[in-house]
């Protein structure tokens, strides 16, 4: 009897197994930052459950986990970075990833605190926060430096910090970029990302954004590269391809994310 009962125990986990393999095979799994990343997925789930697929989406709010995830082969994508911080990542990682689709726009945005009032009002001692990692504060002092509120001295493209600024005794404080929105009503202005904007309902507190042009930081869809002509990628990319992915994009986040066009 035992035998038997070890028998059937071992079929009915060999079926199992087999189950589950079949369903991971015609399931879309997106590593996804929740927004704006997330809620422009979820306009594609019609598409996707047309063609006979099931997308499931993995929130993540730390921006290294959805890389290394996608590596360890747990996600089929991963929708959360732009091009340059994926250039950065592989640099440094190595990883063998591909971008197969350019999806929107996140420009950087001054943000008045409780403390400011306009720009040109800006004095001595003023605080002004901007995200502290490199790629996002270099392009943080540009926009700063775009609109007269400081000026760069010694200008290393991504690169530049707040040393190489001239901050016309203004304060310029660094900062983990999603602590800047909870930091706004003690600074003066905030340089902050689009979706951390739209994460603490602040858009109407806007003064002047980036431009929206360079391609370097369109968000992108990432796969594995020894995927980019697989099923799923195909699908995933033809489902936020849609015309009312790229309405909806527009209708909804207030200039803060924006569809890319070719």
């Amino acid at each position: 009897m035992k035998k038997i009962l070890a028998l059937l125990l071992a079929l009915s986990l060999t079926l199992f197994a087999f189950a589950g393999c079949g369903n991971d095979e015609f399931v879309i799994t997106v590593g996804a930052s929740p927004t704006p990343h997330k809620q422009i997925l979820e306009q594609c789930r019609p598409y996707i459950e047309e063609k006979g697929y099931t997308l499931e989406i993995k929130e993540f709010t730390d921006y290294h986990l959805p890389n290394s995830t996608l590596s360890g082969g747990d996600l089929d994508a991963n929708y959360f970075q732009h091009e340059q911080y994926l250039a950065d990542q592989i640099a440094v990682h190595g990883y063998e990833f591909t971008s197969v689709y350019s999806a929107h726009y996140e420009p950087l945005g001054i943000y008045a605190g409780g403390k400011g009032t306009t720009l040109a009002d800006l004095k001595a001692g003023d605080k002004i926060a901007i995200p502290e990692d490199l790629t996002n504060g270099a392009r943080a002092l540009q926009l700063l430096a775009d609109n007269g509120v400081i000026e760069i001295t010694n200008d290393q493209g991504l690169n530049t910090t707040i040393k190489d600024i001239d901050s016309k005794g203004l304060e310029i404080i660094a900062l983990e970029a999603k602590l800047i929105g909870p930091m706004l009503p003690d600074l003066s202005f905030g340089v902050i990302n689009g979706n951390y904007a739209l994460d603490f309902d602040i858009m109407d507190s806007s003064v002047a954004f980036e431009d929206s042009t360079i391609d370097k930081f369109i968000n992108i869809i990432v796969v594995n590269t020894a995927d980019i002509d697989s099923e799923k990628t195909k699908i995933l990319v033809e489902a936020l391809s849609q015309q009312s992915v790229k309405d909806y994009i527009t209708e909804t986040f207030q200039g803060a994310v924006i569809p890319y066009t070719a």
